[in-house]
């Protein structure tokens, strides 16, 4: 879990630390990778109980909703984009900070 929750943390300073012109690719892009890393929740080698996954931390059964929960990130990002375009550069920092 630590593995999604400090790049996560990780995303605020790189919002705030961003060119003007780069906040929403970089943050997007960001979080992105971010999910693509959380996929590999869903590969538990050899785990097809529900038991606890001692490198992952999860069972089988919540892998896909934390990999489920990863993914809407980047899909609000995208999605706020347009409806943000004419707020001051500090409202899409804090929103996008507050994501």
């Amino acid at each position: 879990m630590l593995k999604i929750i400090i790049p996560t943390a990780m995303l605020m300073p790189m919002t705030w630390l961003s060119k003007p012109s780069m906040i929403w690719i970089n943050s997007t892009t960001y979080s992105f990778l971010i999910s693509l890393v959380s996929l590999s929740y869903l590969n538990q080698l050899g785990d097809n109980s529900l038991n606890l996954s001692l490198l992952f931390f999860s069972d089988s059964l919540s892998a896909p909703l934390l990999v489920l929960t990863t993914w809407l990130l980047p899909l609000m990002l995208m999605a706020s984009q347009s409806h943000l375009s004419k707020e001051t550069l500090a409202r899409k920092k804090l929103y996008i900070t507050m994501l």
